[in-house]
């Protein structure tokens, strides 16, 4: 099984190492499965968003391709967050286009978006950003999005 190490959580070196990647993919794999795995020094207070999204992207392209992608558990308090906290583990196996965070209303997580529902993608975000900004009028994103 092949294995791409994130070695930091610093956004330059995480993107360089996607790009990387990306560009070389191939001499990752073996037997169509590769495995992430990331530095025991990155925390979770350091992910952000950009994290969970190029890895969701990362994830999806290497789905494409036929290969399958793994967590590693060697940084025990990263995997419980990713596929426990985020409930990753079902988006990321293509089950799902959204599932919802386990203990969090504050965090919209990711969502795969379908044609078929980008309607319920609007109606989720305009709820989430209701329930974050206290019953403000948020319409407007509903339009937007």
């Amino acid at each position: 099984m092949g294995v791409l190490k994130f070695k930091s959580a610093d956004r330059n070196l995480w993107i360089t190492q996607i790009v990387d990647f990306y560009e070389n993919y191939s001499k990752y794999l073996e037997d169509n499965e590769c495995t992430f795995d990331f530095d025991s020094t990155i925390t979770k207070g350091e992910i952000e968003p950009f994290h969970i999204v190029t890895l969701a992207c990362l994830n999806q392209f290497l789905h494409d391709k036929g290969v399958r992608p793994y967590l590693s558990k060697s940084n025990e308090s990263l995997f419980e967050y990713f596929y426990n906290d985020l409930q990753l583990a079902q988006y990321f196996v293509g089950n799902e286009n959204h599932v919802s965070t386990r203990d969090s209303h504050e965090v919209l997580n990711l969502w795969r978006i379908k044609d078929t529902e980008k309607d319920l993608y609007a109606s989720r975000v305009e709820s989430n950003f209701k329930e974050i900004l206290h019953g403000k009028d948020t319409s407007s994103k509903r339009v937007v999005l």
